[in-house]
C-alpha cells in the first residue's frame, strides 16, 4: 500500500470501530438528496404511489388483490408516511431520500468488510453522487428502497460468510424474503450472491462446503416463502403495457442510462474504474469481495436482458437501481487502486463535477418525462382565485396513459382542486379496486354543472379531439374564454354565456 493510501486508510479508520464514518457519509447523502426534493413536478408513476397509498388499508388490500401487488410493501410504507406527515410532493419523496442516506452508510460498512475503511469511505461518497442514485432520491417509487435492501442483504451475507453460523444464515433468509416482497427483482441479487460467493470460496479453496450449504438453505427457504407472492404478481402481469423490444437503444440503456443517467463521460469514466478496480489481483479479501461485487453487477442485468428477449417489459434501466451500491463500490475499488494520490483525488473531483449537470437537470420542474403538472395546478389555483364561485373540472385524456384521466394532476396537487365538481366522475378510485377512477360520458353528466360558474377542461388531446367536448358545452350554454397550455397539457376555461 502506498504512503498516501496508508495515510487515508488511517484517517478513515476513525469510523472503523464505530458508526462515525457511516453516519457522516449518510448525512452527506441525505443533504444531497434533500436539495430540490419537492421541485420536480410529480409524474404518472409517482401518482400511482399517491393513488395506492392515500386510501384506507382495506381499500389498499382490495387494490393489491387486483393490481400492483408487486408494490404492496412500498404502498403500505407510504400509507404510514402519509398518515403521519400528510401528503405533499416532499413527503412523497422523503422516504426515498432517507433510503439513499441509509444505503450510503451501509455501503461504507460493505466496503470496510470487503477491503477496509478506505474502500468503504470512497464507495459511500461515490454512491451519494451516482446519477442513478440522485435520481432515485427524488422519485416517489421503491427504487431507492430496493438499493437499500440490496446493500443490507449483502452486508448480512458477508457477515454470514465470515462467521458461518446458522443464526446469520437465518437472518439472511429473513432479509432475502423481505427484499423480494419489497422489490421482486432483488431475488436476482440473491442468486448473484450465491454465484459470486461460490467463485470466491472455490478460489480460496477452503470452507466452501459449509458456507455453500448455508447460502443454499437460506436462499431456498426465502425462495419457497416468496412463491405465493410471485404467483400473485404473475397473475397480474397481463395488465402491464406493451414495451419497446430490445434493440440498438438497449446498448445505451445498459451502458449509460442504467446507472449514469444521460452522461456519457460519467459512464466512460465509471466503467473504466469498474474494470480497473475489479480486475483480478492476487490474494486478499478484496479478491473474494470482488467476485461477489462483479456477480452482483453483471447477473441481474444479464438475467433481465435474457428474459426481455421474449418479454420486453421485464427490462427497464431504472429497475437496476438496486445494483447501485455495488456500482459505487466497484468504482471506488478502482479509485483506491490508483497509486498516485493527485491523480486519484483529481478523478474523484471529476466525477463530482460530472455529477452536477445531472443533479441540476434531475431537480428541474419538468424533469420527469416533461411532466408539467405542477404548472397546470398553479394555473388552476390562480384562475380560481381570480374567478370567485364554484368551479367544475372536466378531466380529459392524459397521453400516453390510456387507463388514467387528467385527474392524475389533481391526485398529485389536490389543493387547487378542492371544492371543485368533477363533472364526469363515475366510481372514485378507492372504490374501484384499481388505481384509477371510472369516467362517465359528458353528455349524461351536464346536469352537474347547475350552480357552477366556471368550467376547466384539462386534457392532452389535440384541437380536433377537444372539439367534441367544446361543442357539448356550447350547446349547454358555455363559452370558451381562455386556452392555456403547459407542455402537452391544455386547459380551456369555459364561462356561462351571458
Amino acid at each position: 500500500m502506498t504512503s498516501w493510501t496508508a495515510t487515508l486508510a488511517r484517517r478513515a479508520a476513525l469510523g472503523q470501530r464505530d458508526w462515525v464514518a457511516p453516519m457522516l457519509v449518510g448525512l452527506f447523502a441525505l443533504a444531497v438528496s434533500l436539495i430540490g426534493l419537492g421541485t420536480p413536478s410529480v409524474w404518472y408513476d409517482e401518482v400511482a404511489t399517491v393513488s395506492g397509498s392515500t386510501r384506507t388499508l382495506g381499500q389498499l388490500w382490495q387494490l393489491l388483490g387486483t393490481v400492483d401487488a408487486v408494490h404492496g410493501v412500498y404502498y403500505a410504507l407510504m400509507h404510514v408516511v402519509f398518515e403521519l406527515f400528510g401528503y405533499s410532493p416532499f413527503t412523497l419523496r422523503l422516504p426515498s431520500a432517507v433510503a439513499v442516506a441509509i444505503t450510503a452508510g451501509v455501503v461504507v460498512l460493505l466496503g470496510r468488510r470487503i477491503h477496509g475503511p478506505l474502500l468503504g469511505l470512497v464507495g459511500g461518497v461515490v454512491f451519494s453522487i451516482l446519477p442513478r442514485v440522485t435520481w432515485m432520491a427524488v422519485e416517489g417509487r421503491s427504487y431507492a428502497l430496493s438499493a437499500m435492501m440490496a446493500a443490507i442483504l449483502s452486508l448480512v451475507l458477508l457477515r454470514a460468510i465470515a462467521e458461518c453460523r446458522w443464526r446469520w444464515w437465518l437472518v439472511y433468509a429473513g432479509v432475502a424474503l423481505l427484499s423480494c416482497v419489497t422489490f421482486l427483482y432483488l431475488g436476482l441479487v440473491v442468486v448473484a450472491h450465491g454465484i459470486g460467493m461460490l467463485v470466491a470460496l472455490i478460489r480460496r479453496g477452503q470452507g466452501a462446503g459449509r458456507t455453500a450449504a448455508g447460502w443454499a438453505a437460506s436462499a431456498g427457504v426465502a425462495g419457497l416463502l416468496t412463491l405465493p407472492f410471485l404467483a400473485l404478481v404473475a397473475s397480474q402481469s397481463s395488465q402491464l403495457p406493451a414495451m419497446e423490444p430490445l434493440g440498438e437503444q438497449t446498448v445505451t440503456e445498459v451502458a449509460v442510462t442504467q446507472w449514469f443517467g444521460t452522461s456519457i463521460p460519467w459512464a466512460v469514466i465509471g466503467i473504466a474504474f469498474i474494470v480497473f478496480g475489479l480486475w483480478p489481483r492476487a490474494g486478499g479479501t478484496h479478491a473474494g469481495g470482488g467476485a461477489i461485487l462483479l456477480s452482483a453487477l453483471v447477473i441481474p442485468t444479464a438475467a433481465l436482458l435474457v428474459v426481455a428477449l421474449s418479454n420486453p417489459g421485464i427490462y427497464q434501466p431504472r429497475y437496476l437501481g438496486m445494483c447501485t451500491p455495488f456500482v459505487a463500490l466497484a468504482i471506488a475499488s478502482g479509485v483506491v487502486r490508483i497509486s498516485a494520490r493527485p491523480i486519484a483525488v483529481a478523478m474523484v473531483g471529476l466525477l463530482v463535477v460530472l455529477a452536477v449537470p445531472q443533479f441540476v437537470s434531475q431537480r428541474a420542474p419538468e424533469s420527469k418525462k416533461d411532466a408539467s403538472w405542477s404548472t397546470v395546478a398553479g394555473f388552476i389555483q390562480q384562475q380560481r382565485t381570480e374567478h370567485d364561485g364554484t368551479a367544475a373540472v372536466i378531466f380529459g385524456k392524459i397521453q400516453p396513459h390510456h387507463a388514467a384521466s387528467a385527474r392524475v394532476i389533481a391526485y398529485a396537487y389536490p389543493q387547487p382542486f378542492e371544492g371543485t365538481v368533477d363533472v364526469t366522475l363515475g366510481i372514485p378510485a378507492p372504490d374501484t379496486g384499481g388505481l384509477w377512477e371510472t369516467r362517465l360520458p359528458l353528455a349524461g353528466t351536464l346536469d352537474r354543472l347547475d350552480g357552477v360558474g366556471t368550467v376547466f377542461f384539462i386534457t392532452t388531446e389535440g384541437a380536433a379531439r377537444r372539439e367534441s367536448t367544446s361543442q357539448l358545452l356550447r350547446r349547454a350554454g358555455w363559452v370558451p374564454r381562455e386556452l392555456w397550455r403547459a407542455d402537452t397539457v391544455t386547459v380551456v376555461r369555459f364561462d356561462r354565456s351571458s
